[in-house]
């Protein structure tokens, strides 16, 4: 079989990188008499909507807590400071911390290599180089026999991976491991492979009507090598 991994918050703990940023970002506008509630989930939900169109990069994070900072001073009819913002944009090397391989990734992919499976890492970024640059401080490209990553993840996407690894004419042999149902694991099965969801109970997930009842679930990696080795054996 052939596994294909996604990165952030996947094989990696990305999420509490930036949550620590939200937090400090908190900080910062109570300081400057912003105190309302739920700043955090304003954040989230204006940045939500700025993924669209200014993609997966570290660049519109920022950007989204500045543009919160001045919606929310206006708001509260505070004075808009100059030196608040740029507080806020010195946050920007906090999100440069390398993500955290979770406790059983490295013991996975030792186990799923000694298995016999080819590991594919496929990630998803705004600014390509950055991820990369990202991926090789994790420590764990090596377990991976090909590291791809795109601009954004769909069945177009995922059809140039297939032809990348040799396996667009037997897409079956494919399994996408991952932890967002939307954009890992349905263009995968889009095109003719399977997929395993990860939902470690940290991330937005799809209401279960929407999870293709043939798609395991699991709550961390620790299954997945007995997992694949069953999808090997046709069970």
């Amino acid at each position: 079989m052939i596994a294909v991994f996604d990165y952030d918050d996947t094989v990696v703990a990305t999420q509490p990188v930036y949550d620590k940023a939200k937090q400090v970002f908190k900080h910062i506008l109570h300081c400057a008499g912003i105190d309302v509630d739920n700043i955090v989930q304003r954040l989230d939900e204006l940045d939500r909507l700025r993924v669209t169109y200014r993609g997966l990069r570290p660049e519109r994070f920022i950007e989204s807590m500045a543009i919160t900072y001045a919606i929310l001073s206006a708001r509260n009819e505070i004075p808009y400071d100059p030196a608040v913002d740029a507080a806020i944009h010195s946050l920007r090397h906090l999100l440069d911390v390398p993500p955290e391989p979770y406790p059983e990734t490295t013991e996975v992919l030792k186990s799923l290599q000694e298995r016999g499976h080819l590991l594919v890492l496929y990630s998803a970024a705004g600014d390509v180089e950055y991820q990369r640059r990202r991926i090789e401080l994790s420590g764990i490209q090596g377990y991976f026999h090909h590291v791809v990553v795109t601009a954004t993840k769909d069945s177009d996407s995922f059809l140039r991976l297939l032809e990348r690894i040799d396996a667009i004419d037997n897409p079956q042999r494919v399994v996408a491991v991952g932890n967002s149902y939307r954009s890992d694991i349905l263009p995968a099965l889009q095109c003719g492979a399977k997929g395993v969801l990860i939902d470690r109970g940290d991330w937005q997930t799809p209401q279960q009507g929407e999870i293709d009842p043939n798609v395991p679930v699991l709550p961390s990696l620790e299954g997945l090598p007995e997992l694949i080795s069953q999808f090997s054996k046709g069970k």
